[in-house]
């Protein structure tokens, strides 16, 4: 794999070594508890931080590949010139959404910086940092997507 693909796929890496440290996570506690009867410390809370991370990561490789939910059944309803109207007021205020979102992450990660988790005194940073880092990805994205379709342009990963 090369660098470019690399930097590209950031977000699937992630992703991938979250739910494969979640399936460890979830299988060890439950065969600790089983047979030993010797729970996993802070296993719920390892769990919660990978199940966000497999979540919040990979948004951005959702939008580079279209792989979103979208009702186009019923925007097929629509007259052509209705229909581009409307998904560009869609794609606008989603970006709008997902930079106000970053902003109010990153807010939340500052004013929290100090504080830890219950259990294993994870830094809040750390266990907040999947919702920027995911919010970010898809905000970068979605802008250079609109810089891309305003001036013609190819999208960068679209011949990856």
């Amino acid at each position: 794999m090369n660098t470019k693909k690399i930097l590209f796929n950031w977000d699937v890496i992630l992703a991938s070594l979250s739910l494969v440290v979640l399936l460890f996570t979830v299988i060890t506690q439950i065969i600790l508890r089983s047979f030993f009867d010797m729970p996993l410390m802070g296993a719920e809370e390892l769990t919660r931080f990978m199940v966000l991370s497999g979540i919040l990561f990979p948004l951005a490789y959702t939008e580079r590949f279209n792989s979103h939910i979208v009702m186009e059944e019923l925007q097929n309803l629509l007259p052509q010139v209705i229909k581009s109207v409307l998904r560009f007021l869609i794609q606008l205020s989603t970006t709008v959404v997902y930079i106000l979102v970053t902003l109010s992450a990153t807010l939340v990660l500052i004013n929290n910086a100090n504080n830890t988790t219950a259990t294993l005194e994870i830094p809040f940073w750390i266990f907040f940092l999947p919702n920027v880092l995911g919010f970010l990805g898809i905000s970068v994205l979605r802008i250079i997507t609109h810089f891309c379709y305003l001036t013609k342009k190819e999208l960068p990963w679209a011949s990856l």
